[in-house]
C-alpha cells in the first residue's frame, strides 16, 4: 500500500526497459533519509513516488519541505483517483513510460566543427528526466496561477500518462525527439565554404570514408549529417576518393 490507500500488487510496467528501475513496492513511510546514496545506483531502492515527491523540492521554495511535498503528492494522487476512477499510481507508471526521453543530442567535434549526434539514453536517465519533468511542469505551471500547485501537479501526470502535447513533460520529450531528427548545425559554417574545400553530397549520414593519397595532400576536415567535407591539395583537384558507407 502507498499513502495507507492505493494498493500497488496489480500495476504494470509497460515498458520492459524501465521495469527494472521502477521501484513500486509498498512502502508506509516515503521517507528514507538518502540512506541508499553511499551505494551505485541506489536510486533503483527507492519508491518511484517518492522520488517524486524529492523532484518537487527542487526549487527555492519547497527546498527541504518533504512533509509539505508529501502532503502534495498524497493530494494529488487523491484528485486524479477521483477524475480517472483509477489508481492513480497506474497512472503515474504510465505518464513515466510517455515523458521519458529515448534520445538526446550530444556534440561531437570532427576537425574543430561541432557536429550533433543522436545518442539512447539509459532507463535510469529516462526515469530520472521524466520524474523531474513532471515536476518541473507542475511547479511552472503553478506559477501567478490561481490553480494550486497540487492541481498542476494532477493534470500534468493525467496529461502525461495520456501522451498528451499540452504536457509539460511530454512536450520536452517531443522537443528533444525533433532536435534528433533535425539538428540545428545541417549547414556547413560559411567560413568553410571558399578557399581548397570541396563538398561531396551524400544520401546518408557517414560512418566512415577512406581518402586515397598523401596526407598532406587531401584531410578529412569533419563529417556532417549529409556532407563529407574534405581539403584538397594545392592543385585543388580531387584525384581519387573512395567513400565506405557504414552499416
Amino acid at each position: 500500500m502507498l499513502f495507507d490507500r492505493y494498493d500497488v500488487n496489480n500495476i504494470e510496467v509497460h515498458d520492459l526497459g524501465l521495469s527494472k528501475y521502477m521501484n513500486i513496492k509498498s512502502a508506509l513511510n516515503l521517507h528514507t533519509g538518502g540512506r541508499f546514496s553511499s551505494y551505485y545506483a541506489g536510486k533503483i531502492n527507492m519508491n518511484v513516488v517518492e522520488r517524486l515527491i524529492n523532484k518537487l523540492m527542487r526549487t527555492e521554495k519547497w527546498t527541504g519541505k518533504k512533509y509539505s511535498a508529501y502532503k502534495i503528492a498524497r493530494e494529488a494522487f487523491e484528485i486524479i483517483e477521483t477524475k480517472t476512477k483509477q489508481n492513480p499510481v497506474q497512472i503515474l507508471i504510465n505518464a513515466i513510460e510517455n515523458a521519458g526521453p529515448r534520445e538526446e543530442v550530444t556534440r561531437l567535434k570532427y576537425g574543430g566543427i561541432a557536429v550533433p549526434k543522436s545518442v539512447d539514453v539509459s532507463p535510469s536517465r529516462r526515469l530520472d528526466e521524466a520524474l523531474r519533468n513532471i515536476a518541473i511542469g507542475a511547479t511552472n505551471s503553478s506559477f501567478k496561477n490561481k490553480k494550486s500547485i497540487i492541481n498542476c501537479l494532477a493534470d500534468e501526470i493525467m496529461l502525461a500518462a495520456k501522451n498528451d502535447a499540452s504536457s509539460y513533460a511530454v512536450s520536452k520529450k517531443e522537443e528533444m525527439h525533433s532536435m534528433m531528427r533535425f539538428p540545428a548545425s545541417c549547414s556547413a559554417p560559411a567560413s568553410i565554404l571558399s578557399g581548397t574545400f570541396t563538398f561531396i553530397s551524400v544520401s546518408n549520414l557517414l560512418e566512415s570514408a577512406v581518402l586515397i593519397g598523401t596526407q598532406h595532400e587531401r584531410v578529412i576536415l569533419g563529417v556532417l549529417p549529409s556532407f563529407l567535407i574534405v581539403r584538397c591539395g594545392s592543385a585543388g583537384l580531387f584525384r581519387s576518393c573512395t567513400i565506405l558507407h557504414g552499416s
